[in-house]
């Protein structure tokens, strides 16, 4: 196993699993980051899965698992290095730049995702907890990977307490109101939807979503959500892909295979306002060595 240079005064992320930092294979010198397993983790069942789960995630949107290795009773997970995470990105895009993505680089980015949706998927393993934070992406905004799989699990094996799975303003109704029989790909897909409204709008539309929303008004606010969307984006290829990936009924849902053949991927796709970010916003609101 090659030897590690963790650099404690960087701090790239922090879930579930545990604290990612920068880093360096000292073999190499190249970057890599860094994740130290929380305690109770420690070469538990839990870190089995997600080091098996990686292993069979070969995909070039999929962060790629390098090494795993203890010492000091610690487990560490090392990966491929990238620039930030999206949510970072967008942030800074917004503070340094005064602006949004534009519909180019909003559909290169919605693209990969799905890619690696449509990909582990396929190979029945779902993510359960797709966010801006859980996306990584490198400096040109032109590359991104999913990472952080420490909520993830195989189609064949019963779902964890709802509770504890994902995060409240990307998670799908079903995973809201505990329906564990739903709990299939697509919260996945609700998910990278929820990212893309996201991306066009500036915010995140679904930061009012509770919790403590019963059935019925959860339903209530998720349509005035996808009503105010309607009102806010001047995009036709755009809503028609929010319609079907953000629908309620989890049987309904269009799968990441099928979203990734919608019209917005498409070239020569349908324009609203001429220029390319012009169409987007025309209609917006103001808005240590192991």
């Amino acid at each position: 196993m090659p030897r590690y240079s963790i650099d404690y005064s960087t701090r790239l992320g922090r879930g579930t699993g545990g604290t990612v930092r920068g880093g360096i294979n000292l073999d190499t010198m190249e970057k890599v980051a860094i994740k130290e397993m929380v305690e109770h983790l420690n070469l538990h069942e839990e870190t089995k899965l997600v080091y098996g789960l990686l292993q069979e995630c070969q995909h070039e949107n999929i962060v790629k698992l390098l090494d795993v290795g203890s010492i000091g009773g610690k487990t560490y997970m090392v990966f491929e290095h990238m620039f930030g995470d999206l949510y970072k990105f967008k942030k800074r895009l917004g503070m340094l730049m005064k602006r949004t993505l534009n519909r180019e680089e909003i559909k290169t980015i919605i693209e990969q995702i799905l890619q690696a949706l449509a990909y582990m998927h396929e190979h029945g393993i779902v993510h359960q907890d797709i966010k801006t934070a859980n996306v990584l992406i490198n400096k040109e905004g032109t590359k991104v990977k999913l990472c952080d799989f420490d909520h993830a699990r195989r189609v064949t094996t019963p779902p964890r307490d709802p509770e504890t799975i994902g995060t409240l303003a990307y998670n799908a109704p079903e995973i809201i109101l505990g329906d564990t029989q739903e709990l299939g790909s697509g919260v996945d897909v609700w998910g990278a939807g929820v990212i893309l409204a996201e991306l066009v709008l500036g915010y995140n539309p679904f930061s009012v979503v509770r919790e403590s929303h019963a059935a019925r008004e959860l339903y209530r606010v998720v349509e005035e959500i996808k009503e105010r969307l309607h009102r806010e984006i001047g995009d036709e290829d755009i809503l028609e892909l929010l319609d079907n990936m953000l629908v309620w009924e989890p049987e309904e849902r269009w799968s990441a295979e099928r979203a990734l053949s919608s019209s917005f991927f498409e070239d020569g796709t349908r324009q609203m306002c001429g220029d390319p970010y012009q169409q987007l916003t025309c209609k917006m609101a103001t808005q240590c060595v192991i």
